[in-house]
Formats: C-alpha cells, sequence, structure tokens
C-alpha cells in the first residue's frame, strides 16, 4: 500500500449478487439493499483499505458467503476477518463496518485480533455514564456507572464539546455499552435538516483514545468499499457470470 496516504483502515461489507439458475452454489436468502429485502440469492463478504487522506478504497478480497445452521452469518464474517488477520492488521489495526456489526459477536473476535471496532450504533442501544465516584472505604465497590444516556438530551458537562455548525453538532465521551459490555469512544452528532428538525446519530471506536474527529472521518470514507461494488456490478459484470462452484 505505498501508493497510498499510508493512513488505512480495513472496511469489511457483505455484498448482494444476483444469480440465476438451478445448479449455483451456496444460495441462501441474502439482504439486498436496493429491494429493502431479504432475497434468495447470493452474497460476497468484501475487504477493502480504506485511504483515509485520498478518500478511496483498494479491493482486497471478497469471499462468498456460505450460511449453514451450524454458524451465524456474524460468526462467518468474523471467521473470515480472523483467516487473514495478519495481512488486514499488517495494512491497519482498525476495522469499519456499517450498524449491523456494532454486536458484540462481532467486535469481540476484532479486538481479540488486535485489531479495533469503528461503526455506528443503533438508535436505540443503551449506554451508560461512566461513574467518577471514588472508594469511599465503607463496604462495597462504588458504582460503575451513574445513570443510562438520554440521548436526545445528552449531559453536556460530561460530554466533551467537538464541533458546531448549520447542519451539525457533536460531542465526544468515554460510555459504557450494554450490547457491547464494554466501554467505547462514543461520539454522538446531532443533525439538523433544513425544516430545523433534529436527529442524532452515534458513532463509535473500541479504541478510547481515538479523537472524535477521527472516528468520524473513519467511518465516513468507510463508503468508498461500496462504490467498489457498484463499479463492479455496473462496468465488470459482477452480477451477470453463472458460478458453478
Amino acid at each position: 500500500m505505498s501508493s497510498g496516504s499510508r493512513r488505512y483502515a480495513i472496511a469489511f461489507d457483505p455484498s448482494y449478487i444476483s444469480k440465476a439458475g438451478k445448479k449455483t452454489p451456496r444460495v441462501w436468502f441474502y439482504w439486498s439493499g436496493c429491494a429493502n429485502q431479504a432475497k434468495w440469492e447470493l452474497e460476497i463478504g468484501g475487504l477493502a483499505a480504506i485511504d483515509i487522506d485520498n478518500h478511496t478504497a483498494f479491493h482486497l478480497e471478497a469471499v462468498q458467503t456460505l450460511k449453514t445452521d451450524e454458524q451465524s452469518l456474524t460468526d462467518w464474517y468474523a471467521s473470515i476477518i480472523y483467516a487473514r488477520k495478519d495481512t488486514l492488521s499488517a495494512i491497519s489495526k482498525y476495522m469499519v463496518a456499517d450498524a449491523w456489526f456494532s454486536k458484540r459477536t462481532f467486535v469481540d473476535p476484532i479486538v481479540s485480533m488486535g485489531m479495533h471496532m469503528i461503526s455506528r450504533m443503533r438508535d436505540d442501544t443503551d449506554l451508560r455514564y461512566i461513574s467518577a465516584e471514588k472508594h469511599t472505604g465503607k463496604r462495597g465497590r462504588p458504582c460503575k456507572y451513574s445513570g443510562k444516556i438520554i440521548l436526545t438530551d445528552i449531559d453536556k458537562d460530561y460530554f466533551t464539546f467537538i464541533s458546531q455548525d448549520e447542519e451539525s453538532t457533536v460531542s465526544s465521551a468515554e460510555v459504557y455499552s450494554k450490547a457491547l459490555k464494554r466501554i467505547i469512544r462514543l461520539v454522538h452528532v446531532t443533525y439538523r435538516n433544513d425544516k430545523g428538525k433534529e436527529t442524532c446519530k452515534l458513532y463509535f471506536s473500541s479504541d478510547v483514545s481515538m479523537p472524535a474527529t477521527d472516528i468520524l472521518l473513519y467511518y465516513r470514507n468507510r463508503f468508498q468499499i461500496e462504490f467498489l461494488y457498484r463499479d463492479g456490478k455496473q462496468y465488470t459484470g459482477l452480477g451477470d457470470s453463472q458460478a458453478r462452484s
């Protein structure tokens, strides 16, 4: 990867592949973003190196998804990355994937490989403030968490203000994720549309020392991998061949 900016993230993204015929192997119900439903077709798990500063992606590998009753899709995706962990971690220690992957069964394996996970949290996720209570010498340990985070009304004394413009307000803090069972670096972004309506989105990194601006930058560059498969389907016949094996 010597021709790029030398600042990379590894992106993982499953991509729906339309196939025809009764002899195609590994056909199953996979999610189609275009159809917004699961369809009886094929899927590839794509890996790419995202050049953060040049806003582009370099395709690394596409692995056909094998869905079985003995293994969940999450486990299959994690196994793809584990089999290539030495090669991938040599490029970057950061793995970036969309909100579907912000679950413990995927994040834990990634962290156990010596990498860090960057993703977006579900809008209804359960997050807790980390208590600053000190040990008083009384029986029992101090409370670890000091209350649930109300995402539409965050504690501005706890969160660090990062930036604000006409479209968004960005704040960040170390919080506890109940779903991930770990402390994460959370980036809370409130977006405003032309009519003044506000919506909040939550981005995170398992690396609590990672700057909030980098978390946003890395996650937003994740979309570069989707351009690879869009171009592959439009210009190289990725979805047109009839695979037999």
